[in-house]
């Protein structure tokens, strides 16, 4: 029989004291994913809580080809980008259109994803925010107002979508006046 080593458990305790330190956490004040899915009936009185903040809606699902594809990417902007942007007020929420939570949950062990995610196997909110394909990123202002709408992959470690980001953040639009852009619905080619 193995003797207890108290020294064993020290990289443990840092590791979820790290965790709860993280600015991440403490601007999202939402469960992370694997304690709790959340269902799609929650995100109304999650978004109340955002009132002032933009806020990104992520819609996708494990069978998705094009979402899987995206996955590490945003993981990497939920470690490493996201937490400087939240604090100046951005809030990010993935969407699965997963029929089974089961598939759900492998996905999330999977890709080992944190970020807060919500539950939506009869497709509630991809209608309500007027989702045309997966994967997709609804854009919504301070005021709750939709004024984009991502549609298909993108890298969100890229500098042009970090930096279109910062200046929703700072109250621009981010759109250059001598761009023709439909606010509604805009298609990402770059996969």
């Amino acid at each position: 029989m193995k003797s207890f080593n108290p020294a064993s458990l020290v990289p443990r305790v840092v590791a979820v004291i790290v965790a709860m330190m993280s600015p991440a956490l403490f601007a999202q004040n939402l469960p992370p994913v694997m304690d709790e899915m959340r269902a799609a009936e929650q995100l109304e009185p999650d978004l109340d809580r955002s009132t002032g903040k933009v806020v990104l809606l992520h819609f996708w699902a494990s069978w998705c080809i094009p979402c899987r594809d995206e996955m590490n990417s945003l993981a990497e902007f939920w470690r490493h980008e996201y937490p400087e942007l939240a604090e100046d007020g951005l809030r990010v929420v993935t969407i699965s259109n997963d029929v089974r939570d089961k598939d759900l949950e492998r996905f999330a062990s999977e890709f080992e994803l944190a970020f807060p995610l919500y539950y939506d196997p009869y497709s509630r909110l991809t209608s309500r925010y007027g989702v045309r394909g997966l994967p997709s990123t609804v854009v919504l202002d301070a005021d709750g107002n939709v004024v984009e709408q991502i549609l298909g992959g993108q890298d969100w470690l890229a500098t042009g979508f970090i930096q279109r980001l910062r200046s929703l953040l700072s109250g621009g639009d981010g759109i250059r006046r001598d761009q023709e852009l439909d606010l509604k619905v805009r298609y990402n080619p770059a996969r």
